[in-house]
């Protein structure tokens, strides 16, 4: 094999993560001389000789994917079927010797008529868990096989049988049992740590499973539903440190675009959840990752919220909220590369979740690998076909490749539809100014104005059209009310390339050391 990219078809994997493998797991590598590093070759004895070492055992992660449990309750219980199999894959995602598949990217298989080497296939996993939930009388009772996609042999297989105020109770034996099955052992640590903290109240742990199942649907009213729910939860449990992290994710995602009140008090809030979260629990990486998410937004410590990142990842390496939103950090500090490499990461345990391979695209644009953005956001676009924030990531693509026509047509796509935020407007403006239609610029603009009677819109959007019209006073004027409501996009002063014609003045340089961002 004579280039990364060769390396990287054989192993099924993209030129990154190969690239990566050599640097940490000392996968062997040649090097041709005169070459400045760019030119390599690999044995394929040598690789496979490499995959079956019993060094690279421990470095190369087992691929589980836990599919959706089959349900034989009530539809109206659905939130119980699954939410025994998401807690499953977060008590997995603890371990760091388990690279195990998002709830995101799993979901896609509920109830479809599994092809299970196909699946596998898909999802480049080495062993597959199906479930089925039952109710008798007054017990639960779930029945569990792990299989191996190559051949679709049963691994290991097992039965449970709890009484209805354990429920609880399920996931964590489960996924202690899948890993034995797979002679995966672990330390006395690793042990504690997969075995999370139990709730006293039963009720407490229904309404968090009713709360994940609704914000899981990621829209403005499922947060909303979700947030009551985690909210009653933690009436009932007061010590909930699940719950508090999981209101603070919906008090975020709301501030971000999907609620009605100014972000400011949903990030204060998120906040005030989060850093409770962390202190009921230290070691719970989702609550690491919820106050990192929502710290930039009351403060702009980016010391801080790389360290609870990073935290986060410690405690859960196959969590992908958190590498993905640390590449959104790393993204905005100036460390674009960094951050496409956590974005691989994430894609690597949820690869068919739409919505991240549109960030990764995001990313990958900015930083100026345009062809393998383009790459990505079609991929993108297979899974979630319509999806109104790809085609504005799409258009983005485009503007980044010099293609203006197919980047309006694309983000007028985009802003037609259900947009979460209003920076797409915000780009769209820009263009029509860059492309000398500049109506269509400053009817942006007043469109803003009157999405702003309804909703939440961000002087940052603003700004952006402003730059592409040329108007630095109006701009730079825009920035420092966005400065004055905490507005979310702040970070990525330096890297939107949009604001280009303000950065020469010497108030832009001011704000971005306000806002502690690297000038």
């Amino acid at each position: 094999m004579d280039s990364w990219k060769g390396i990287a078809n054989y192993l099924n994997r993209d030129v990154r993560t190969v690239i990566r493998w050599e640097k940490e797991r000392r996968m062997p590598v040649h090097r041709v001389p005169g070459e400045k590093g760019h030119g390599v070759f690999a044995l394929r004895e040598e690789i496979d000789n490499w995959l079956r070492s019993d060094s690279n055992r421990d470095a190369k992660p087992a691929a589980l994917a836990v599919l959706p449990f089959s349900n034989t309750l009530r539809p109206d219980q659905d939130y119980i079927t699954d939410g025994i199999g998401d807690s499953v894959i977060s008590a997995l995602s603890r371990i760091p010797r388990v690279r195990v598949m998002a709830w995101s990217t799993v979901s896609r298989y509920r109830g479809v008529n599994l092809d299970l080497r196909q699946v596998g296939r898909e999802l480049n996993a080495t062993a597959l868990v199906t479930g089925r939930v039952a109710q008798k009388n007054s017990f639960w009772q779930v029945s569990v096989e792990v299989v191996d996609p190559a051949d679709g042999a049963q691994l290991w297989a097992k039965q449970y049988a709890k009484p209805l105020v354990d429920l609880q109770m399920f996931p964590q034996e489960i996924a202690g049992d899948i890993l034995e099955g797979l002679d995966i052992r672990l330390t006395g640590h690793q042990k504690r740590r997969l075995a999370g903290r139990i709730v006293k109240n039963p009720e407490a742990y229904d309404l968090y499973l009713q709360g994940r199942y609704k914000s899981n649907q990621f829209t403005g009213e499922s947060f909303q539903q979700a947030m009551e729910c985690f909210q009653r939860a933690i009436a009932l449990e007061p010590s909930y440190a699940q719950a508090y992290a999981e209101l603070a994710f919906c008090y975020t995602f709301l501030g971000v675009g999907y609620g009605d009140f100014p972000p400011r008090e949903f990030f204060a809030k998120s906040d005030t959840a989060a850093r409770k979260a962390v202190e009921l629990d230290e070691t719970l990486g989702e609550a690491h990752c919820a106050l990192a998410l929502a710290s930039p937004h009351t403060g702009f410590d980016w010391q801080f919220v790389e360290r609870e990142f990073k935290r986060a990842i410690e405690l859960n390496p196959s969590y992908p909220s958190s590498h993905a939103y640390y590449a959104v950090l790393l993204l905005a500090l100036g460390r674009a590369e960094e951050g496409i490499e956590e974005m691989m990461w994430a894609m690597e345990v949820d690869p068919l979740n739409g919505l991240a391979g549109g960030d990764l695209a995001f990313h990958l644009a900015l930083a100026g690998h345009t062809d393998e953005a383009m790459e990505q956001i079609r991929k993108a676009q297979k899974t979630l076909p319509g999806f109104a924030t790809l085609d504005y990531i799409q258009g983005v693509v485009y503007e980044r490749k010099g293609k203006y026509k197919e980047a309006i047509e694309a983000l007028e796509r985009g802003v037609a539809g259900n947009l979460m935020h209003t920076i797409p407007l915000g780009v769209l403006g820009y263009i029509y100014a860059m492309t000398g239609k500049r109506e269509k610029a400053i009817g942006v603009l007043a469109r803003l104005e009157e999405l702003a009677k309804t909703r939440t819109v961000s002087h940052f959007s603003k700004a952006i059209v402003y730059a592409g019209l040329g108007d630095v006073e109006k701009g730079l004027c825009c920035l420092e009310k966005a400065y004055q409501e905490k507005a979310p996009v702040l970070y990525f002063l330096n890297a939107y390339p949009w604001l280009e014609n303000l950065r020469k003045d010497p108030r832009f340089a001011d704000l971005v050391r306000r806002v502690g961002l690297p000038s």
